[in-house]
């Protein structure tokens, strides 16, 4: 059992020297740069003593907020500050040189704690075990130098190295303490920087806030896209690439028959379009499963499944050099269904609640609770986030209340507990299944699962590739493909978050990858430990995804329509048809406003003055083709039609060009009887006929609906409309109502199918759609109950509507119980 007990230190000093503000500066470090290298001026922040009773004896833990910890286990778990500089490209082996340093040193009471095993999410916290170096305990330490610096490395194609700062050395034998309090010291280069380095803005964001020092000019490169996907899904990205498109990427698609379908083909492939000045990508999308596209076995602890390699690109460090996302998918229907929601996500982000929900484990509550708390006390509250706690531990919460909580639509939904290849295992439980039956249809949830094997993208189907597989569900999905750790997913989801609000990193992967920069900043190097992360966690979605984006009011209008149209004349309705404009806003043109008038409209007020109808909805760049039915207009009519587009600002367009359009005369429908009843039994058969005719002489249509009404059924009946076919012209609007269920079938068919399922047998409905001409239709009735099941009692009443169809074409509606 522990016991902690915690006191504080105020460390003061003061310093002189001018200095250049840089970024990605931690707090306490102030950075300038020299002829050939940069000065470094260091201030160690408050910190905090914490006694801990463990393995029958008292020990010391010292904290720093925003420090790491070094990371051998068993030994002094004391304070680091790592933290990155911009280097020339050609720099091999910088020097570092201390110029002057406070020190002083202080007698403990106890032990230093000492740094604990990397604990698996899959076992309590509380059954790891107790480590200790009793050696290096009963010795007079080692003795570590003020500064190391690391090999360098590269990030897409900008080189860096990591700079450890270590403020503190102990001598376990004395108990000693030798605390450095200010230090001032310079890294030296023997090569020279770059006049100027050229980057994508997507690299630019993410290097200013990795690199101290990183200065980049204005970016005037286009962001490139790399999609590589299997031949089956390459059609299906066609509304994807022209999105992409849309957002100002420059997108390049290449199928396996192409690249080659091995691991290290791709990569070659990968490596070539890198190797191009003119064709390297910052964002790299793999669609396909891993029998289409497969993975690598990572090289870290644990050899976790992943898809780093694909962009590990340069140098022979294992940062990745690009980001990197995965559509999983194993149907164009998956697939389909994830580039839905990640177009619809992306175009209305900027418009979209601000809302999220956070789950939290029951075991280690203090963990999962603690560091949700964090990101929500610290940055999503303040910025006036609606932020949902479903703790099972502090708020009872129930696997309920997170599916009605899922179905109230959320931006993020952030999970920290344990996790399952299929599931959520306990914060609270949640299973594929219940992702399936989801009904979020307003916003689709960026999702972080913090737990084990949730991203075990290597088996059939994993819990992560549910969520964007599914209809609903969510839009991305990272999660780990092998069991996480308490300890480092505590300190990712807090540098995440960080990242999307300190660093203005507000993407989904260069988010996450600026986490497990920091996550390896954290324990100074890329550690086995650290190398399991950077693999194991990987993106289900477009890794380009913005979570939030702030767009400027603007006061530009869309340009005008040019092509309206109008067609499709029935009695009493006419079609517009039209493409849309230009708009400079982001989410282009957003609805219409379209007017109709029985006098010409030759001005605004004329406009003004007419019908209106508003089209909604949209998110239209220029072209996109638009088509409204305006109906309930006068039989034989002549129609002036206008409209205006409309962007997110309400800036509206000038006016239209104004077309005409005349309805046509009026049908003439005769019933033969007005309603059927019948009351149904057991193994009987009834039959009645209806005759239904459009007797007009003159160039007009008919539409009818069928509704069944005063109709009992049992209580588990659920109506399914299966597939329909496309092909035979003509239409009709056709609405049945179910118990209360309600359809509206447009019929363009041969033969259609609904199925009524009750007491666990299927009830078939077939429409055959019978073409008598003009004038003759047919509907025929026939119920027929089994033995043992319920009795069934409708009434059918048949409502016409004078709307549609000149060549009218009759349904025969069989009904077998």
């Amino acid at each position: 059992m522990k016991r902690i007990y915690s006191f504080s230190f105020v460390v003061l000093f003061s310093f002189s020297l001018m200095i250049t503000t840089l970024f990605a500066q931690p707090e306490g470090i102030s950075v300038a740069k020299s002829n050939n290298g940069y000065i470094v001026n260091f201030s160690l922040q408050q910190y905090n003593f914490t006694s801990i009773a463990e393995a029958g004896g008292e020990y010391i833990d010292i904290k720093i907020p925003g420090y790491g910890v070094t990371p051998d286990v068993g030994m002094p778990a004391l304070p680091q500050i790592s933290f990155n500089f911009f280097i020339p490209s050609d720099e091999q082996k910088p020097t570092v040189s201390i110029n002057s340093f406070d020190q002083s040193t202080q007698i403990l009471d106890k032990k230093v704690y000492p740094k604990q095993m990397y604990w698996s999410r899959e076992r309590s916290l509380s059954e790891r075990p107790f480590v200790i170096n009793s050696d290096y305990y009963s010795s007079t330490g080692i003795e570590k130098p003020l500064v190391s610096i690391s090999e360098p490395f590269v990030i897409g194609g900008v080189s860096g190295v990591m700079v450890t700062v270590f403020p503190f050395s102990y001598n376990p034998k004395d108990d000693k303490l030798s605390i450095i309090n200010s230090a001032t010291f310079e890294i030296n280069f023997n090569a020279e920087f770059e006049s100027s380095v050229n980057k994508s803005e997507a690299y630019n964001e993410f290097l200013r806030n990795v690199l101290v020092g990183y200065e980049p000019t204005e970016s005037l490169l286009s962001m490139r896209y790399l999609i590589i996907t299997a031949p089956t899904f390459e059609a299906g990205l066609a509304s994807f690439i022209n999105h992409k498109s849309a957002q100002g990427f420059t997108v390049d698609v290449f199928n396996t028959t192409t690249t080659g379908t091995t691991t290290t083909a791709i990569k070659t492939f990968i490596q070539a379009r890198y190797d191009n000045a003119a064709t390297r990508p910052e964002f790299v999308l793999l669609v396909g499963d891993v029998q289409h596209i497969p993975y690598w076995v990572g090289g870290g602890e644990g050899t976790p499944s992943t898809d780093l390699n694909y962009v590990q690109l340069a140098g022979t460090d294992k940062f990745a050099d690009a980001f990197i996302g995965r559509f999983s998918v194993t149907t164009t229907q998956e697939l389909q269904n994830a580039l839905t929601k990640s177009i619809y996500m992306e175009s209305y982000i900027a418009t979209l609640a601000k809302k999220n929900i956070f789950m939290a484990s029951t075991d280690n509550y203090q963990i999962t609770e603690g560091t949700h708390n964090y990101v929500i006390n610290t940055h999503f509250q303040p910025a006036g986030w609606e932020n949902l706690k479903l703790y099972t531990v502090t708020h009872n919460a129930t696997t309920q209340q997170l599916i009605d909580a899922l179905n109230a639509n959320q931006r993020f939904a952030i999970y920290s507990g344990h996790g399952g290849e299929t599931s959520w295992a306990d914060g609270p439980v949640l299973s594929q299944s219940q992702v399936r039956s989801l009904t979020n249809t307003v916003m689709y949830p960026f999702v972080y699962s913090f737990a084990c094997v949730t991203g075990s993208y290597q088996i059939a189907e994993s819990f992560g590739e549910t969520w964007i597989r599914t209809t609903n569900g969510g839009s991305t999905f990272y999660g780990s493909s092998v069991n996480s750790y308490w300890d480092e997913d505590d300190i990712l989801e807090r540098r995440l978050i960080d990242a999307m609000f300190l660093e203005d990193l507000t993407r989904v992967t260069p988010m996450f990858d600026k986490a497990k920069f920091d996550l390896a900043t954290h324990y100074g190097g890329v550690t086995a430990t650290v190398l399991r992360y950077m693999e194991m966690y990987n993106l289900m979605g477009d890794p380009s995804m913005p979570v939030v984006r702030q767009i400027p009011p603007d006061t530009t209008p869309p340009d005008a329509i040019t092509d309206l149209s109008v067609g499709d004349a029935t009695s009493n309705s006419l079609t517009l048809n039209w493409t849309a404009p230009y708009d400079s806003t982001f989410g282009g043109v957003t609805s219409y406003d379209l007017r109709y008038s029985v006098n010409p409209i030759t001005n605004d007020v004329d406009f003004n003055n007419a019908s209106q109808k508003m089209f909604t909805g949209v998110s239209d760049t220029l072209g996109a083709p638009r088509s409204f039915n305006v109906d309930g207009l006068n039989f034989n009519t002549t129609y002036y039609f206008a409209a205006k587009a409309l962007d997110m600002w309400n800036n509206k367009s000038v006016m239209s060009n104004v077309p005409t359009g005349l309805t046509l005369f009026p049908p003439a429908a005769t019933l033969s009887v007005d309603s059927m009843h019948c009351v149904s039994v057991p193994d009987t058969t009834f039959t009645e006929n209806l005759l239904l005719s459009n007797t007009s002489v003159q160039n007009s249509t008919l539409d009818y609906s069928i509704e069944l009404t005063n109709s009992t059924f049992p209580d588990n009946v659920q109506i399914v409309l299966t597939g329909v076919n496309q092909n035979l012209e003509g239409k009709k609007d056709y609405k049945k109502i179910f118990h209360q269920h309600t359809m509206d079938i447009v019929l363009k068919v041969q033969v259609g199918l609904i199925h009524l399922v009750t007491n666990g047998k299927i009830v078939t409905i077939q429409m055959v759609q019978l073409m008598f001409g003009q004038i003759l239709q047919q509907i025929q009735v026939l119920y027929k109950l089994q033995p043992g099941m319920v009795l069934l009692m409708m009434v059918i009443q048949m409502l016409f509507l004078l709307d549609l169809i000149s060549n009218f074409m009759a349904p025969v509606i069989q009904t077998f119980i």
